[in-house]
């Protein structure tokens, strides 16, 4: 598993690009930024935290920061899409100047976090995308290019609040699987686990558990375990206050060694790159 985290100095990044599903790489990941993804051609599927969803042509999706997620590939297939990266410092004082303070809030709070478009509100939609793409270009930080970004952000709360009203599908049995385990491992990736005991857990064998894990989010149980517990890590990083010691021991390590190669494969860095400078 690689990790694929945007710089936490980086304000802004947009990308778009068209490269065959083959030569992409799937892996559990999250970022220290807010994300935004359109499909452009695509036929892959996403696993957000919790839950799975079809990323197709027309997909709109958004990511929270420090969201856990993957996105399946499925080999051989176009892949075209853009990729917005932003942090919250970047568009918070545009989003408040616009009247709408508390956006990345709403955003983040909706129930569900992927929305496939209509022909004509992805027309509207992939021009957003075009024009901020254009726009950064140029510099990020022009006021055009915050606005442009703003607009994109307002347009996907709407739609997400639109789409948030029809009723959902039942949830398949391994689906709610699935979704019970992330959550336990969410609460409990402090606690020493092992598959045996989690399999037990959700009355399960641990060979269908791993199987069907796999599966669903095309990750391994362990590699998302650590790839939470590494999030979490971060986060004590970034807080200061606690040595590396004792924030492997919160973060369910019990091996300083361990800690430390986990942490690099996860993270692609060592832990003193998230410690913030002491005044």
């Amino acid at each position: 598993m690689q990790e694929l985290l945007t710089d936490i100095k980086k304000e802004l990044a947009v990308d778009y690009s068209d490269t065959p599903a083959v030569e992409m790489e799937d892996c559990m990941h999250f970022h220290n930024g807010y994300e935004l993804v359109l499909g452009v051609r695509a036929q892959n599927e996403c696993f957000l935290h919790d839950t799975g969803y079809p990323f197709t042509d027309r997909t709109l999706i958004f990511i929270p920061a420090q969201l856990v997620h993957i996105i399946k590939y499925k080999k051989g297939e176009p892949y075209a899409r853009y990729v917005v990266n932003f942090s919250r410092s970047y568009v918070q004082e545009a989003l408040t100047a616009l009247g709408c303070p508390h956006l990345l809030e709403e955003l983040c709070a909706q129930r569900c976090l992927c929305v496939q478009l209509s022909h004509q509100q992805y027309f509207a939609v992939h021009g957003l995308f075009q024009a901020l793409h254009r726009s950064s270009l140029h510099t990020a930080a022009r006021p055009e290019t915050r606005c442009r970004l703003c607009l994109l952000l307002m347009e996907t709360a709407r739609l997400l609040r639109e789409y948030a009203g029809h009723s959902p599908q039942g949830v398949s049995a391994p689906d709610r699987l699935v979704r019970n385990v992330v959550r336990w491992l969410d609460e409990n990736y402090a606690q020493p686990v092992t598959l045996d005991a989690l399999a037990a857990r959700f009355f399960v064998s641990k060979y269908y558990l791993c199987h069907i894990f796999q599966q669903v989010t095309g990750t391994g149980v362990v590699d998302y375990l650590q790839c939470r517990r590494i999030l979490e890590a971060q986060k004590f990083l970034m807080q200061g206050g606690c040595s590396n010691q004792q924030i492997a021991a919160q973060c369910g390590f019990r091996n300083m060694q361990h800690f430390y190669r986990v942490f690099r494969r996860v993270a692609g860095s060592p832990p003193g790159r998230y410690r913030m400078p002491e005044e």
